[in-house]
């Protein structure tokens, strides 16, 4: 709904074609373990970014930050954070929140695809690694 700023009403399939077509115009970024990493050495790329440290960034990544509880502690690892368990795929639970979330779903599985047709724009790319003066491949 953010995406398309329709925050009320129902959703609709020219909705689903309008958001589709503003992501056809961003950068991909993924968030799950298997696409955090790829997704900041990207926005480094894109954006121009230099980092400072290769091991504060993959700490970074792979711990999060600010993950805090509110008390000061903004970088506590990943064990204290909490995950969502989903309920069974057969379920009732499961078959509603995916009914109501019919966009959502819809549009990460096209995100998903639009992450990997992008990863042509970075081959070859490269980005200069600040720890060692060196240029990396991106």
């Amino acid at each position: 709904r953010s995406l398309i700023n329709k925050m009320t009403g129902p959703l609709t399939e020219q909705d689903y074609e309008i958001a589709k077509a503003i992501l056809d115009r961003s950068l991909i970024g993924l968030l799950g373990d298997h696409h955090l990493f790829e997704s900041v050495r990207r926005f480094d790329i894109f954006f121009g970014f230099q980092h400072t440290n290769d091991t504060c960034r993959a700490s970074y990544i792979q711990r999060g930050a600010n993950r805090g509880h509110g008390d000061g502690n903004e970088t506590s690892t990943a064990s204290t954070t909490t995950t969502t368990q989903l309920p069974p795929r057969d379920s009732f639970a499961f078959q509603e929140l995916a009914r109501k979330n019919w966009m959502d779903l819809r549009l990460y599985r096209y995100a998903q695809d639009l992450f990997v047709e992008q990863a042509q724009m970075f081959e070859g790319r490269k980005f200069v690694g600040a720890t060692s003066g060196r240029t990396a491949q991106a």
